[in-house]
């Protein structure tokens, strides 16, 4: 049987949305902000003090530890736009826009790439966690919600919600499309 959808004035929906700021968001919050706690220390105060392996290079303390690899394509596309020649060199065409393109809007704040980005893709996943807990929630019960949300921020795997990738913005767009298809 289909439930019947909540209007947006009924007690039953305040009720929820009053469960999900007391409960699910203060715990998405909080396995976000501890795990990206852990994920900082380890990049910016354990890494450097590493040997750099051969060939590689060693991690520096700064924001530029954040934009290595892809990250790099993404600060050319956010501060210079797409550019492609026909040489034989690689170029940024292959990189989806909307990371780069939100990136510029958070650095017309006057931040540099390094920062906007990194918030840009923090934030996303931040918010991927609180719908992944709601949507769980709703379909599971409280426990496996916070499992599941538990799991999926302290996965070594969300490292990629960290630094300046799309993953975090991936999947808070993958969260958005889930909830409006299923509703």
């Amino acid at each position: 049987m289909k439930e019947k959808l909540l209007e947006p004035n009924s007690a039953s929906w305040v009720s929820k949305g009053k469960t999900l700021l007391g409960n699910g968001l203060i715990f998405a919050a909080a396995m976000w902000l501890l795990s990206r706690v852990v994920i900082l220390v380890a990049m910016l105060l354990i890494a450097p003090l590493l040997p750099a392996p051969p060939g590689g290079i060693t991690p520096t303390i700064g924001w530029e530890v954040f934009s290595c690899w892809d990250g790099g394509w993404y600060q050319i596309i956010a501060t210079t736009g797409y550019e492609y020649i026909n040489d034989g060199k690689q170029h940024p065409v292959a990189f989806f826009p909307l990371l780069p393109l939100l990136s510029r809007a958070v650095m017309t704040l006057g931040l540099p790439f390094e920062v906007a980005g990194t918030l840009v893709n923090n934030l996303a996943f931040f918010g991927a966690l609180v719908l992944v807990y709601a949507w769980v929630e709703e379909l599971h019960g409280k426990s496996a919600a916070r499992w599941t949300t538990a799991a999926l921020a302290w996965c070594p795997f969300s490292l990629y919600g960290t630094v300046i990738y799309t993953e975090g913005l991936f999947l808070l767009l993958q969260q958005i499309a889930i909830r409006c298809t299923t509703k």
